[in-house]
């Protein structure tokens, strides 16, 4: 029996990250999931590989943006939806009850206030700190003398409520520091984390800049908020997108990351990033919601897309054997979608468009 999920964002790794894990349980599962892609821009990848693809508002509209995804959802007869993109997460956590009561559908996402804790990285680091778990010194700017106190440079300054590495600087002195402040919207400060691996090492800013010997961990809680398992990956990033990882147990990384999820009121999927530092597994960010590498998770055997619709969905108890995965090394490999010059004119005047994407054989 087909499974009619809707998922947003498709033009970026997250949402495109979903699409790959229900294509792969298609094959690999014996599912048969419909999977209908929504994004913003009409070039957005996901919407021509997905089996039927819809152009929306930005949700930063948030009226014209509703309107249109629940008409869709009704539309397609829609029984899940999967936010993609952190913007959507926010708002999709907010209108929750709206698109059930208006739609078939059940919503994959965390409560409201769970998510508007993660998104903002004060709140974050004032929960991971006020529950003993090992967090980044940080302060806001009115902090900042008491924080220099504590660590030394580099910093790292960013926005207090962002996505990704967007607007993140670090700094290497004083006056960086200052500049970076003045000019960051509500910035939030944090110490450096320094890798254990990087022990003895010349801190550059080069070197401090690398998005490496990062650990991201995907916690799955089932519909009722009960954690039900974890996967770890070692990553490499290029301007906050996953490059290389590797997946092995990591079973001190996953216990520490299930511990802290335990305590957040999650539902369904999570993303914590940690490096090991002299104080062990340091968490700097929590996401509430599916990951850039969901992706090579669902290759290694623990498809949390799948995972989530059939618990939230169906009410299926999660098994020891669904949660199990191999070790994995993964590169990523770019490659490009194709469609015809039509098909884009198409989705201009229409908005809509069916799984027309091709990726060439040859690549």
């Amino acid at each position: 029996m087909s499974v009619r999920v809707v998922v947003t964002g498709v033009g970026g790794g997250v949402g495109q990250s979903v699409i790959k894990g229900l294509r792969l349980a298609n094959r690999n599962m014996n599912r048969a999931y419909h999977i209908v892609g929504v994004d913003s821009n009409p070039l957005a990848a996901g919407l021509y590989r997905a089996d039927r693809g819809y152009q929306v508002p930005s949700a930063s509209d948030e009226d014209s943006y509703f309107e249109a995804l629940i008409e869709i959802m009704n539309r397609e007869s829609a029984e899940v939806l999967i936010p993609g993109s952190d913007p959507e997460v926010v708002s999709i956590a907010a209108h929750v009850d709206d698109i059930e009561s208006n739609t078939d559908a059940v919503v994959v996402v965390s409560p409201n206030a769970t998510v508007k804790m993660c998104a903002d990285k004060w709140s974050t680091f004032e929960f991971l700190e006020s529950n003993g778990f090992s967090a980044p010194a940080s302060s806001l700017p009115a902090g900042i003398e008491d924080l220099l106190v504590q660590v030394d440079y580099p910093l790292v300054v960013k926005p207090r409520v962002g996505w990704g590495s967007r607007g993140l600087r670090i700094v290497m002195n004083y006056d960086e520091l200052q500049a970076a402040i003045a000019e960051t919207k509500d910035p939030i400060i944090q110490e450096y984390l320094l890798p254990i691996e990087w022990k003895g090492c010349d801190l550059t800013r080069e070197q401090a800049s690398k998005q490496v010997d990062e650990y991201s961990t995907e916690v799955l809680a089932d519909k009722a908020g009960k954690v039900l398992g974890s996967i770890t990956n070692w990553r490499e990033m290029e301007k906050g997108i996953p490059t290389r990882a590797v997946i092995e147990p990591f079973k001190e990384i996953r216990r520490v990351c299930e511990q802290i999820v335990a305590k957040m009121n999650v539902q369904g999927p999570s993303n914590l990033q940690a490096r090991i530092t002299e104080k062990g597994v340091t968490v700097f960010e929590v996401n509430a919601r599916f990951s850039g590498s969901t992706a090579v998770r669902c290759v290694a055997g623990f498809n949390g897309p799948d995972m989530a619709i059939n618990n939230f969905l169906f009410g299926k108890e999660i098994t020891d054997e669904d949660l199990s995965f191999t070790d994995l090394v993964e590169m990523r490999y770019k490659e490009e979608v194709f469609i015809e010059r039509s098909d884009y004119e198409n989705m201009l005047s229409k908005g809509v468009t069916s799984q027309v994407g091709i990726i060439h054989k040859s690549f």
